[in-house]
């Protein structure tokens, strides 16, 4: 086929797209869940995701729980396995937009970040009067016309939460590090997704993350490839807008705002109707090309993870025959014969897989999933209804630029003036915000009290002769 005929080009599915690093992805994932119940056993009660990248790997680390309850052998355990996850923090995820796009004559992207972060920490002391808080709230409120209930979870952060992000240069984590410290939040714990093993990761950037690690407060994780950075909501799952005239607005209009400012929303958006592609473009619920890409990759990663739990529990099984009786009559096939059985044919099933979507992409080729041209051309008619004048743009890493009527900026920081002035507003009054983060306590107690329920009273009869003979 000519590159012409490509949707997306060879290097991709030389490079980005194979099965080898979709494997890395779900072992990656595997490491994830297993480092956040860790953490969740120590006392970390929540989660904050800063980065698109990330996401696609805290949801495979979601699907590795699951697919090891499946695994458990008793009913009993897998039904208290179902109910420690239910309670744990996996269910308390805050998302926030700290992607910077700074105009790099008059802005920094440590500026961008810091704003954030003191919207996160106003979470955390659960201050609903912060400016930084209120402006997010107006900015959920007026640019994508939802509430602020919609955006953040019921189990906001405490001070024990665990930040996952995304680490290439190190830049940017250290600029989120600096700002956490500087707001006193020193008891997170964070979990680094590094791309190229590290290598990329400059001098004083490289010295700061040793030191958390050192100290016990950052955990790494180590990537050849870390794909689903920068390269859009087609392997992110997530789009994330900025509005460049709101935020040169707020720069400097407060007392707050000279050096900290922000302006950033984020939405899911990856399903879509089953249409042909020209009468598709246009509809704000035509997402075809990405939902492709980011189902068909997501799906993969996930069936990764179940073949590696897989064959986790077969050789975990294995070991307990071996110690057994039944171990003389075990087969000669070794444990490490039974993991390549199962990978060879988990990448055989990949590389199938990746061919299928090759052949579906270039069936889109007009939109591939990867370019800038389609982040404009399915974000526009979902800005669009919002704002029929509004005119979009993308960056390079796929950031949706939104260029605003000004009688929407002006509406957008009348508003937030009046909140000011008004002593009484709260931006977490909303009772969905009351709710304190107890449910894993809870369900610690229904645990505890279910095993004890199952334990026999040792004054009772239990069969053996001495007890039952005594209670006659």
């Amino acid at each position: 086929m000519s590159k012409d005929n490509l949707s997306i080009s060879n290097h991709y599915w030389e490079q980005v797209f194979t099965a080898e690093n979709i494997i890395e992805y779900g072992r990656a994932a595997k490491d994830l869940a297993y480092y956040l119940r860790v953490l969740f056993l120590d006392g970390y009660d929540s989660i904050v995701i800063p980065s698109r990248g990330a996401v696609p790997l805290f949801r495979a680390a979601q699907h590795a729980w699951h697919y090891e309850i499946r695994n458990l052998q008793s009913s009993q355990d897998r039904f208290l396995s179902k109910i420690e996850m239910l309670g744990s923090p996996m269910h308390a995820v805050t998302m926030l937009p700290f992607s910077a796009d700074p105009d790099e004559e008059k802005q920094t992207s440590k500026g961008i970040r810091t704003f954030w972060v003191k919207v996160l920490s106003a979470l955390v002391r659960r201050d609903g009067k912060d400016p930084h808080l209120i402006f997010y709230q107006k900015i959920v409120e007026h640019l994508q016309k939802k509430e602020l209930t919609s955006v953040l979870p019921r189990n906001l952060p405490s001070s024990k939460f665990i930040f996952i992000d995304t680490v290439v240069s190190g830049r940017a984590v250290v600029e989120i590090l600096d700002a956490l410290e500087a707001e006193g939040l020193n008891e997170c714990h964070l979990i680094l997704l590094i791309d190229e093993g590290g290598k990329r990761i400059q001098g004083e950037y490289k010295r700061k993350i040793d030191a958390l690690v050192a100290n016990q407060r950052c955990t790494t994780i180590l990537l050849s490839n870390l794909w689903t950075e920068d390269r859009g909501p087609s392997v992110s799952g997530v789009w994330s807008t900025v509005y460049p005239q709101v935020l040169a607005k707020l720069q400097g209009r407060y007392s707050w705002s000279q050096d900290v400012y922000g302006a950033g929303s984020y939405y899911h958006k990856v399903s879509s109707s089953q249409v042909s592609l020209e009468k598709g473009i246009g509809s704000s619920q035509y997402n075809m090309p990405i939902t492709i890409l980011y189902g068909s990759v997501s799906s993969m990663i996930s069936q990764v993870v179940g073949v590696l739990q897989t064959i986790e529990s077969l050789l975990r099984y294995r070991k307990e025959l071996a110690s057994g009786t039944e171990g003389e009559n075990l087969p000669l096939v070794t444990s490490e014969q039974i993991e390549s059985k199962h990978l060879s044919h988990l990448v055989q099933s990949l590389e199938w897989a990746l061919s299928i979507l090759k052949e579906d992409l270039n069936e889109l080729v007009k939109l591939s999933p990867l370019e800038q041209e389609t982040t404009i051309a399915l974000s526009s008619p979902r800005i669009e209804e919002l704002f029929s004048d509004a005119k979009v743009t993308a960056t390079s890493s796929h950031l949706v630029r939104v260029e605003l009527p000004l009688n929407v900026v002006d509406d957008l920081f009348s508003d937030f003036d009046r909140a000011m002035r008004d002593l009484t507003h709260s931006a977490l009054s909303d009772d969905w915000f009351l709710h304190k983060n107890d449910w894993g306590a809870e369900s610690k107690k229904f645990i505890d009290k279910y095993k004890e329920s199952k334990t026999p009273n040792s004054n009772e009869c239990d069969g053996s002769p001495g007890k039952c003979s005594e209670a006659e």
